[in-house]
């Protein structure tokens, strides 16, 4: 009998399970993200095998604060990324770098480009910080746009009904990057049809490493700003409603949260109707039927998930953390 140290149930307002009810219930399982046994180091593009997948550095106005995310650099100028990385100002705000007015966007295509580095480009113009090894940012933005229905954006929902589906955000910067190319033709290929079966994916992220399992981090030290990679494998691309309806079923799914819910009373959300609680049988069998038995199964505190998880397993543990 084959098992489970543990399943990791991550269940956000519109999805649970996702990683089992995306890939369609498939008669073999699949290759994972890399286990938690991987060290962070181990994990590392050292050899800038998938360079288009860019660190982005995020700067405030008054240049004493920022951030960090990934992004794709999809043609020599353009990054493509999530809108909750910038969405704190306004996009006009991105418009320059002068004191008083830091606000930009530098990205690398450096998968150990290293946290004094980036520290250096976010505050080193105004503060005293380490220099670093001398290695600088591949591009600084000139403009930047996102959608003005993400997180914090001008025409956001008052309950946050279309941020998954509105969290996208594009950047032009000062310098061409040679790496693909100067002509439209050697742009790297978006998709957007459906898939059909399995498609082998790798997962690639900048910024701090950790273990999910025990909530443990790496913080302070060069890796935190370094490229890592990981497989997975994808069986499904399509939007959020559809991801929505395939696990929770026409009832649960057609709709968000109404106003008012709270996390504690299951009545005032939205909940699993008939046939997103037989999903829920079904992904259970499907454990069943390949002799996996989890030892412990995680699930999000939305009543919705909890449900997934104990008509798929019998039990879970209900982790705030998980959102």
């Amino acid at each position: 009998m084959k098992s489970l140290k543990s399943l990791r149930s991550t269940c956000l307002a519109s999805t649970a399970l996702l990683s089992v009810a995306a890939l369609a219930l498939p008669q073999q399982a699949g290759a994972v993200v890399t286990p938690e046994t991987v060290p962070p180091g181990a994990a590392v593009d050292t050899t800038n095998t998938r360079p288009y997948m860019v660190g982005l550095m995020i700067r405030n106005e008054a240049g004493n604060s920022g951030g960090t995310c990934t992004g794709l650099l999809i043609n020599p100028r353009t990054v493509l990324f999530a809108a909750h990385c910038v969405d704190g100002l306004a996009p006009g705000a991105y418009d320059g770098n002068s004191p008083g007015n830091r606000a930009q966007v530098g990205y690398t295509t450096d998968p150990t480009f290293g946290l004094t580095n980036m520290r250096e480009f976010l505050f080193g113009q105004d503060f005293n910080v380490s220099k670093g090894d001398a290695r600088v940012v591949n591009g600084s933005s000139v403009m930047v746009w996102y959608d003005p229905r993400s997180r914090n954006g001008s025409a956001r929902s008052a309950s946050d009904n279309s941020f998954l589906s509105a969290d996208v955000a594009i950047a032009g910067f000062d310098t061409a990057t040679e790496l693909l190319g100067r002509d439209g033709a050697n742009g790297i290929g978006l998709l957007f049809s459906p898939v059909n079966g399995q498609v082998p994916v790798t997962i690639g992220g900048y910024g701090q490493a950790g273990n999910a399992l025990t909530g443990s981090r790496l913080s302070g030290t060069e890796d935190t700003f370094f490229r890592r990679l990981g497989k997975n494998m994808l069986g499904f691309l399509g939007d959020e409603r559809s991801i929505s309806l395939g696990v929770y079923g026409t009832a649960g799914g057609n709709f968000f949260d109404p106003p008012g819910f709270t996390l504690e009373q299951c009545a005032t959300q939205r909940n699993l109707d008939d046939a997103g609680r037989a999903q829920a049988r079904r992904i259970g069998a499907w454990f069943a039927a390949q002799g996996l038995q989890p030892s412990a199964v995680k699930s999000s505190p939305w009543c919705r998930c909890i449900e997934t998880a104990t008509l798929a397993f019998g039990a879970a543990r209900p982790q705030t953390r998980i959102g």
